[in-house]
Order: structure tokens, then C-alpha cells, then sequence
């Protein structure tokens, strides 16, 4: 009989969060999972090709109620859901508000309940209440979840605390699927052919939404360096465009608009990497990046901010680079990154450690673990 497993998400989206936990969950033996995601604030607007593809991977979609609004009606709303199906593992990736699934997964007697970390910090101001806020998830998240994963040591230390992380916490990294994202001329010709990139052009990219943390403003600075130097390049800036009028500011500021794409969420993305020549990401904080992952499978040179954690480095062709350096630093780092040979980038060992076939097994076994036996979460890895 298979086991019953509620994957609780944000939305179907293809943000970093949601792109990891449906890699983690269409992954998993079908013959042994049956998979339903939980969608908390699907109001917010949904991809609807990632919809169809979770529905025609077998999974389903329960979408929470949200005529009333709070913490207590989500927790009722949670709990009536986990009570009706009886699923026998709750797998949770909402950053702090893990602490009202948790909850619910404790009342509704399910056995194994699992938090998922994949956030170093808030993407918003800090303020009182959401300390208070964050102070009592981490409580309830730490009382009621049996197991706690993260993917990176930041991310874990950052939802459970230090010490509970370092004695109960598990990393499990963001997986792809690696095959997908190997480089090839043949596709990198027919994408850049495909955007209008002539042959010697440089293509230089950034994955990711368009909003503060990822700080584009900076690397529109950065991209106006760089073609002191060098003229005859673009800037695609690949995502939801949440926040874009200050890049758009910025780079009028600078006289470069026409030099820069803003095409907005993409579902091509391996293809996008092949046809870049480099990815620069100098974000104020990530946790472990997929977008990082997948440039790193297309052996494309990465330059990133130091705010990133140094766990998401697995190719030669990665350098770090402080946010206090000048953006005229970056540019000429980046022209060192650009003159590497990048099909001669070895990637055995991000293979090994992020191929997603690989994590899935390893998933399959700290389920499968924590159903029939109650160890530590470590000696389920």
C-alpha cells in the first residue's frame, strides 16, 4: 500500500523554494508515494504549465481555504484537511509558518512530520512583531516536527537555532536533474540563434525574480563596467519581474536600457544557460540557490555574491566576490571568469551531490526510516 505523503508548499510557482520541493516529490518511487501538495497562497498566481505538469505526474493539488483569514483558521483549515486524508507524512517548506503545519500534523496524529528549511533570512525587514512571530514558529517547529532538514547549515541554523540544528538537523541539497542541463555547442548555438545573439556577442545572465534581495540594481552597475570594456554584449535578467522599476531606473540612469532583457518568468531555462556566457549573482543572501546548481550543471562560469553560502560552490568556475568591492572589481573578475575554458569544467562533483535521482533515494530512505523505526534524523542519512 502506498504511503500517503502532503507536500506543503506556498504556490506552484518557479520560484526556489517551490522548484525544490516539487524536484524532491515527482522523484520519489511512484510505486511506493502517493503525492498531494498543499498550496497555502495559491491567490497569489500560479504557473500554470508547473500545475499541469504536477497533475500529470499523478500528484494532487488541495488548495487551502482562505475565506477566513489568521493563524488560527489556517491551522483549522490544516488540520481538517490532515485528518480527512491520513497521510502518513507531512513534508513542509513555508519557512517560519512550518511551525503552524507542524501543529497541525501533531494534532492530526500524523507520526512523521517534517520541516524543510531553505531560507538563511527573511526577504523583508526584521521588525518586532515578526521576531515575536519567528520566536514562537521556532518553538512549535522544534516541538512538533520529527524530523528537521535543510539545505544548507545556514538555512537549518537560521528555522531551528544553532544547537537544535547542529544535534538534530540533517542537510539534504537542492537537487536537479543534471542530464538535463549538460552542456552542448549544438544547443548553445540554436538558443543564442534563436534570441538574436550574434556569434561573438557576450550573453551575460541572471536567473532569479527581479526584487531587492537579488540586488540587479547592483549588477546593472556591474553589466555598465563591463561594457567600458567590452561593447558588444546584453544583460538577460531571467524571472518574475516583482520589483523591476528600480533596475529599469537604474539602467536609464546609466544610458544602458537597450542593452539589458527583462523577458519575465521562463520555462527554457537549461536552454538560457547554454546560451549564456557567464552568470553573475550578486544577491544579499541565499540559502542554496537552484539557480546556482543548474548554471553549474551547464559548466558556466558563476560570480557570486559572498552573501551566498559557500556550500552551493562544487565547479572550478565559481568565484565569490565581497558586495563591498566596487562594481568596476566585479566587472574585471568577471572578465577573468570569461576567458576559462568552460567546456573542459569538470562537474563529477556536483553530480554526486545534487543529481536529483541521488537525493531522491536518499529521501526515500529517511522516510522510509522515519516511518517504521524513530531514530535521530542522523541515523536516517
Amino acid at each position: 500500500m502506498k504511503k500517503k505523503v502532503l507536500v506543503v508548499i506556498q504556490l506552484l510557482r518557479r520560484g526556489g523554494i517551490e522548484i525544490a520541493a516539487v524536484n524532491f516529490a515527482s522523484h520519489l518511487n511512484k510505486d511506493k508515494y502517493e503525492i498531494t501538495y498543499y498550496l497555502q497562497n495559491a491567490d497569489e498566481g500560479q504557473d500554470e504549465d508547473l500545475v499541469q505538469s504536477v497533475l500529470n505526474s499523478g500528484a494532487k493539488i488541495i488548495v487551502r481555504d482562505h475565506s477566513k483569514q489568521g493563524y488560527l483558521s489556517g491551522l483549522k483549515d490544516a488540520v481538517k484537511i490532515m485528518k480527512k486524508n491520513k497521510y502518513d507524512i507531512v513534508h513542509s517548506h513555508v519557512v517560519f509558518y512550518n511551525g503552524i503545519i507542524m501543529l497541525a500534523a501533531k494534532i492530526s496524529g500524523i507520526k512523521k512530520r517534517i520541516a524543510h528549511s531553505h531560507a538563511r533570512m527573511w526577504n523583508r525587514k526584521e521588525t518586532l512583531p515578526f521576531k515575536l512571530y519567528r520566536f514562537i514558529m521556532r518553538i512549535f517547529i522544534n516541538a512538533f516536527a520529527t524530523d528537521k532538514l535543510a539545505c544548507s547549515t545556514a538555512a537549518g541554523c537560521y528555522m531551528f537555532g544553532k544547537k537544535a540544528f547542529e544535534k538534530h538537523g540533517q542537510i539534504i541539497l537542492n537537487g536537479i536533474e543534471t542530464k538535463k542541463y549538460a552542456f552542448t555547442q549544438a544547443t548553445r548555438e540554436k538558443k543564442r540563434q534563436e534570441l538574436g545573439i550574434t556569434g561573438s556577442e557576450l550573453l551575460i545572465g541572471h536567473i532569479g525574480s527581479v526584487y531587492k534581495i537579488k540586488n540587479q540594481v547592483f549588477l546593472t552597475e556591474i553589466f555598465s563596467e563591463m561594457l567600458k570594456s567590452e561593447p558588444n554584449m546584453e544583460l538577460m535578467l531571467a524571472g518574475e519581474k516583482f520589483d523591476s522599476q528600480p533596475v529599469e531606473k537604474k539602467a536609464k540612469e546609466l544610458g544602458i536600457d537597450e542593452k539589458i532583457r527583462m523577458p519575465g518568468q521562463r520555462n527554457d531555462i537549461s536552454e538560457l544557460l547554454q546560451a549564456f556566457d557567464i552568470l553573475i549573482f550578486p544577491s544579499l543572501v541565499e540559502a542554496l540557490p537552484v539557480a546556482l546548481i543548474e548554471a553549474q550543471a551547464a559548466k558556466l562560469p558563476c560570480l557570486v555574491s559572498d552573501r551566498v553560502t559557500s556550500e552551493v560552490k562544487f565547479n572550478e568556475n565559481v568565484e565569490f566576490m565581497p558586495l563591498e568591492e566596487s562594481a568596476e572589481k566585479w566587472a574585471e573578475k568577471a572578465f577573468a571568469l570569461l576567458a576559462q575554458n568552460r567546456e573542459k569544467i569538470n562537474i563529477t562533483q556536483l553530480t554526486d551531490h545534487c543529481d536529483i535521482y541521488r537525493i531522491a533515494q536518499k529521501l526515500d530512505k529517511i522516510y522510509t526510516c522515519l516511518l517504521y523505526t524513530s531514530p535521530s534524523p542522523r541515523d536516517c542519512s
